[in-house]
């Protein structure tokens, strides 16, 4: 029985222990959703496309592409584009 309680009670802090991590990916979900917004509105332009016509960032590419399949790891690459076409980052967070 004090094997079971013990258990029970790893398991739970365990579980504690990733509700940071969800919540980090979360925000950077929501961050790279926000940097990729901010690309295809300015950077990529207005016209109709899969990234905007006359595009030929590859590595924005596949960071839009990883974003918008749930994987935050294009970040810094969105970062940079938008910093060196003169933008702003979006408020993170």
């Amino acid at each position: 029985m004090k094997t079971t309680i013990s258990i029970l009670a790893l398991a739970a802090l365990g579980s504690l222990s990733v509700l940071p991590a969800m919540a980090q990916r979360h925000d950077d979900l929501a961050y790279c959703r926000a940097l990729t917004n901010k690309y295809e509105k300015y950077v990529a332009g207005y016209s109709s496309g899969r990234h905007g016509s006359g595009d030929q960032n590859a590595a924005a590419n596949v960071a839009i592409d990883q974003c918008k399949a749930g994987d935050a790891s294009g970040i810094a690459t969105l970062e940079r584009v938008l910093q060196n076409a003169g933008f702003s980052l979006p408020a993170r967070g």
